[in-house]
């Protein structure tokens, strides 16, 4: 190699400076090559860098990755080792088990601007896996559904980390990917009634308890038995019947109006000087504010007990008959045999439907807006022979065909 800076006729004239440029000359020939190692180890460096973030390998991770897992603990911890192990390549992704998959949680837009994408495995449905994937924004989505014929065995694991692997890199490199948001709303629906339809309670005769719009009319018929306190002389009094009616039901709650018709069974009172038959036609109607008292119940569509609140107004045909006492004589009934009375009630109760049916049970006070007092003629004498209490309590027990 020829050394640079051979001088020239104008530096003969002056010895020092060419001296001095003869230096830098050579201070520059031996730094290129320096210059042009670095410039070549920084490309070498950046190229490095440029692959690596393509193929996803070498850069530290960061967390934009969420995995939901539907099912139980044990299908929790296996699925989250299999996919676990590297094969969602750079994505640190962080585990939650979940009860239920809850479409609004999918729909949502991320709470964290980091996460670019989240992927729920549902489990709950044995012999399939549901799988819905979404990007940072909740607005591309991807629906995979698999078969597990043998469970979950290490071959369907193998294949649902497959799945999610492709899914999950899919929805990262490519914004055009997957279903839009209103796709994935027509997808879920359809879904949602299909479910419905295969399930169990579909074939039953058990009202479908729906969410949209939630309110719906019920028929009401059923019948009763009263048991009621009607004076110190007639302490317990029965009077079976029968109801019909229509509710509304709006969760949790139910108001429903009934008619009701009940005949009391004819009772004997006997004193010393006279007695007493008597018995009456009831009718009556109610207005009914029931209350469910478990409403996790109602969205699972399972029957949930009832507390309630009761409203009646209506009247009642007494009929009063005399009857021989314990010392015989000729006796009538003061003044009429029949007697029309308004009443008015308030109580309350507790149901509890079984699939059709429902029984319930409960409390009734009822008001006659004019007292009674039965009273006998015996010989010119009359004799009060008995009086309705103010406010006669009863005991109701319903069975209902809903």
């Amino acid at each position: 190699m020829t050394r640079a800076g051979t001088p020239s006729k104008s530096f003969d004239r002056r010895p020092g400076i060419r001296r001095l440029a003869s230096a830098l000359l050579q201070c520059l020939w031996f730094a290129m090559p320096v210059q042009l190692a670095l410039g070549a180890d920084s490309r070498s460096s950046a190229d490095t860098d440029t692959s690596a973030a393509a193929t996803g390998k070498n850069f530290e991770p960061r967390p934009i990755g969420e995995m939901y897992v539907v099912g139980t603990q044990d299908q929790f911890e296996s699925l989250r080792n299999v996919i676990g192990r590297d094969r969602v390549g750079p994505i640190n992704t962080h585990w939650l088990r979940l009860e239920r998959f809850e479409t609004e949680s999918l729909l949502a837009a991320s709470r964290s601007s980091r996460l670019d994408a989240r992927c729920w495995i549902d489990l709950s449905v044995a012999g399939r896996a549901s799988l819905y994937f979404a990007d940072r924004a909740s607005e591309r989505f991807l629906v995979r559904e698999l078969p597990l014929l043998n469970g979950l065995s290490e071959l369907e694991k193998e294949t649902l980390a497959q799945i999610v692997e492709m899914s999950i890199e899919a929805l990262i490199d490519d914004a055009t990917s997957g279903l839009s948001r209103a796709n994935v709303q027509t997808l879920l629906l359809a879904r949602s009634h299909q479910k419905l339809a295969d399930s169990p309670q579909a074939a039953s005769p058990m009202p479908v308890v729906t969410t949209t719009p939630g309110v719906r009319w019920q028929r009401i018929v059923g019948a009763y038995y009263q048991l009621e306190s009607l004076s110190p002389q007639f302490p317990w009094v029965h009077a079976p019947g029968a109801e019909i009616g229509i509710a509304r039901k709006s969760r949790p709650y139910k108001l429903g109006l009934a008619l009701r018709v009940g005949y009391q069974l004819p009772e004997v009172y006997r004193a010393e000087l006279a007695g007493l038959r008597l018995s009456a036609l009831r009718l009556r109607s109610i207005l009914a504010f029931d209350v469910a008292l478990d409403t996790s119940a109602q969205d699972e569509g399972q029957p949930a007990p009832y507390f309630g609140l009761l409203l009646s107004i209506g009247a009642q045909l007494l009929t009063a008959q005399p009857v021989v006492g314990t010392v015989t004589g000729p006796t009538t009934v003061a003044p009429t045999t029949s007697l029309f009375v308004p009443t008015f009630g308030v109580g309350c109760r507790a149901t509890q439907p079984m699939g059709s049916l429902a029984m319930s049970l409960g409390f009734l006070a009822d008001v006659d807006l004019e007292t009674v007092t039965y009273e006998v003629d015996r010989g010119g004498t009359r004799l009060v022979v008995a009086q309705s209490h103010s406010v006669r309590p009863s005991i109701v027990l319903e069975f209902g065909w809903l």
